[in-house]
């Protein structure tokens, strides 16, 4: 009666590491209450609470790499050789019969380098200061392993924008079409395709959003306690004066079937509702690593644990811990 009425909630406690990369952590709730009467609701995202979050992006080290650090490869590579080019300097140093490889190298090496020590100084004094203003923060050693792992993995992607600029700094003659090109092409790769395969996949597997399947479910949860309603009414008005226990007994038989017959109603919508809203995601995920900076923040929040693979892992979860505690 107790879990009935008020229900058992849990508390999903954030990894570490989403102090680092956010990923999905901010959109999801962290508060599960699990009750007989109705689906598992998840509550408290921050997001929710706090709807004005939502119109920034948080500065995380997937910001961090992908577009501050990234822009700065790309302002670094874009004339690296075009501008050479331009001035006549790059004749100049080929004519002491330096190997072509060697000034190419060369360059790939200084503009990395530089962005490597530079991010390590700013990764210090972050992580310096998050030992000093958030002491709780205890990362384990499999936790420093990932974060790790996500610094490898963000100059990997610096590399990757510098090699493509240093190409494109090769073909061109011009540091201004360099440029030109350079940058187009980035923000393809980082704003436009990922948003693109998620339009794609809106297209091809049509859903109904959250709030149509919560006005149906809210619509047949008053038709099914209308009808208990009338069949109590019916009851009631069949016999007059004082219940008795066999009459107490038909009463919550009939509650029992008509919450039963929500929740089986309610499970069928969650489930129609779920199938293509999952295709849609798997699509959107594999069509947006494409994009190579797309790729490099799923890298990000899987290592980080707030990717969305893992909320639906987190989501499972809490359906299995919620028929553990129906049947108890």
């Amino acid at each position: 009666e107790y879990l009935a009425r008020f229900g058992v909630k849990y508390f999903l406690f954030p990894s570490p590491l989403t102090i680092f990369v956010a990923g999905t952590s901010r959109t999801e709730g962290r508060v599960i209450t699990i009750s007989s009467r109705d689906l598992p609701v998840l509550d408290g995202s921050l997001v929710a609470e706090e709807p004005f979050f939502a119109l920034f992006d948080h500065f995380d080290l997937n910001f961090i790499f992908k577009v501050v650090l990234g822009l700065a490869a790309l302002l670094l590579s874009f004339g690296a050789v075009a501008g050479e080019k331009e001035q006549g300097t790059l004749k100049l140093v080929l004519s002491y019969a330096v190997p072509r490889t060697s000034v190419i190298l060369g360059k790939i090496a200084g503009i990395t380098l530089g962005l490597a020590v530079a991010s390590l100084l700013g990764l210090g004094i972050g992580l310096v200061a998050m030992r000093i203003g958030f002491p709780a923060i205890v990362l384990s050693g499999s936790d420093w392993l990932h974060f790790l792992l996500m610094v490898m993995a963000g100059y990997g992607y610096l590399l990757f924008v510098t090699l493509l600029g240093i190409f494109l700094s090769c073909l061109f003659s011009s540091p201004a079409a360099a440029f030109a090109v350079l940058i187009s092409l980035w923000s393809l790769l980082v704003f436009f395709v990922p948003q693109a395969a998620v339009e794609v996949t809106r297209l091809l597997y049509p859903a109904p959003g959250p709030g149509m399947v919560k006005a149906r479910l809210v619509d047949h949860q008053l038709r099914v306690w209308s009808r208990f309603l009338e069949e109590t009414g019916s009851l009631v008005s069949k016999k007059p004066g004082i219940l008795v226990s066999q009459d107490i007994d038909q009463f919550r038989d009939l509650a029992r079937n008509a919450r039963r017959d929500y929740l089986n109603a309610a499970r069928q919508m969650e489930d129609s509702y779920r199938a293509p809203w999952s295709l849609r995601q798997e699509w959107s995920l594999d069509l947006s690593r494409f994009s190579p900076a797309q790729a490099f923040s799923h890298i990000l929040m899987a290592l980080s644990y707030s990717g969305a693979r893992q909320g639906d892992q987190r989501r499972r979860e809490v359906k299995q811990q919620a028929a553990l505690v129906n049947q108890a």
